[in-house]
């Protein structure tokens, strides 16, 4: 349901198929991804893959109770320069979390920088496609036909959501989804 998700989703077309958001990106849950992201709070990720999950078994159909099913899960990648200074993938470690509490399998490392890219917190949407253009590859293959939840800590424009599922889907994935640990207030950017 894109209504659910954000107004960005309502309003341009993306490579995924729908999207979920655990939290809005103030206050505390902005505090929670910055220590993620820039003062090495990686523990912060476990709670963070705790809340997705729970807010997962919210998604629940309130008819029939069946949840959104997918086949795996995969984290949206982070540059191995990066990595290497921050010590840790923050969305790797909430994906981690994340499939551990809702048993599914995790392919970590599916999805793959190929190159580092300028830094994107002050760029728009059509700057960050420009940026992630040929920069995100899949390393692995999703299994032809399977359904893929992308997790990623946070959502700003849906650029590297949608680099990311189309290298899902170029690796013969049937569909993508995406789950945020945070999204920009009221449908805005997270950095704003």
């Amino acid at each position: 349901n894109t209504k659910e998700f954000c107004r960005d989703c309502a309003d341009a077309a993306h490579a995924f198929r729908r999207g979920h958001a655990c939290l809005r990106y103030t206050g505390r849950a902005a505090e929670l991804v910055r220590g993620m992201k820039y003062r090495g709070e990686s523990y912060v990720c476990e709670a963070a893959g705790d809340l997705m999950a729970r807010r997962y078994f919210s998604l629940a159909d309130p008819e029939s109770g069946e949840l959104p099913a997918w086949d795996a899960v995969v984290n949206a990648p982070m540059s191995a320069r990066k990595r290497q200074l921050r010590g840790y993938d923050q969305a790797e470690l909430i994906a981690s979390a994340f499939a551990r509490r809702v048993r599914l399998p995790h392919l970590r490392g599916a999805l793959a920088r190929t190159a580092d890219t300028a830094v994107m917190s002050s760029l728009g949407r059509e700057e960050r496609l420009r940026n992630l253009t040929g920069t995100i590859a899949c390393k692995a293959d999703p299994g032809g036909g399977a359904t893929i939840l992308l997790i990623d800590d946070v959502y700003t424009t849906g650029a590297t959501a949608d680099t990311c599922a189309e290298a899902l889907l170029d690796a013969g994935a049937a569909a993508v989804d995406v789950f945020v640990f945070a999204i920009g207030a009221d449908g805005r950017r997270a950095d704003e």
